[in-house]
C-alpha cells in the first residue's frame, strides 16, 4: 500500500473535471450535488476544491470553505471502486496539511449520524463530536453530528 500511496497526485480541480466528479458524486450519494452546485463550488474563491489522483484516474475529491481560521468540509467522497483503500484518509490528511499554510486553526464538518464508515474515518483523523443540527439532511431526514479538529 505504500508503494501505492506515493503515486498519489493532490491537484486543484477545475471545470475540466466535471464529467469524473458528477460521475464519483453520483455514485458515492443518495442525494448528489448537481453540475451547477459543483461549478459554484469549484469557482468560489473561498473554497478550496482538491481532488484526488492516481495516474489519469481521479479517485476522489474534497470541498473545503475557508472563513476566517475555520475551514468547513464541505463534501469528500471517493469513488466507490477505490474506497475502503485508505485514499480517503490520505485525502483528508493532505489536505488539512496544506491548510496549515493558510493559517487554519480548526476544521468542522457535518455527517449523518447514520454514516458509520465516515464516523470512524473521522474519528481516526483526530474529529470530535461537538454538536448535532437537527434534521440537517434530506433523502432521508436525517440529523447531523457536527465534528471538530483543532489543527
Amino acid at each position: 500500500m505504500t508503494n501505492d500511496m506515493e503515486k498519489l497526485m493532490l491537484r486543484t480541480c477545475s471545470v475540466n473535471n466535471l464529467t469524473r466528479l458528477l460521475r464519483i458524486e453520483n455514485r458515492c450519494f443518495e442525494n448528489p450535488w448537481t453540475i451547477n452546485m459543483l461549478v459554484s463550488e469549484i469557482l468560489n474563491p473561498d473554497t478550496h476544491f482538491l481532488c484526488l489522483w492516481k495516474d489519469d484516474e481521479m479517485l476522489g475529491y474534497i470541498s473545503l470553505w475557508l472563513v476566517l481560521d475555520t475551514a468547513n468540509i464541505n463534501n469528500i467522497a471517493i469513488d466507490i471502486p477505490f474506497q475502503n483503500k485508505g485514499y480517503g484518509s490520505y485525502l483528508l490528511t493532505k489536505s488539512i496539511e496544506a491548510l496549515k499554510s493558510e493559517n487554519i486553526n480548526e476544521v468542522t464538518l457535518e455527517v449523518r449520524q447514520s454514516n458509520e464508515s465516515a464516523l470512524r474515518l473521522y474519528r481516526s483523523n483526530g474529529f470530535e463530536i461537538i454538536g448535532v443540527r437537527k434534521d440537517y439532511y434530506r433523502k432521508p431526514t436525517e440529523d447531523a453530528y457536527i465534528m471538530s479538529k483543532s489543527i
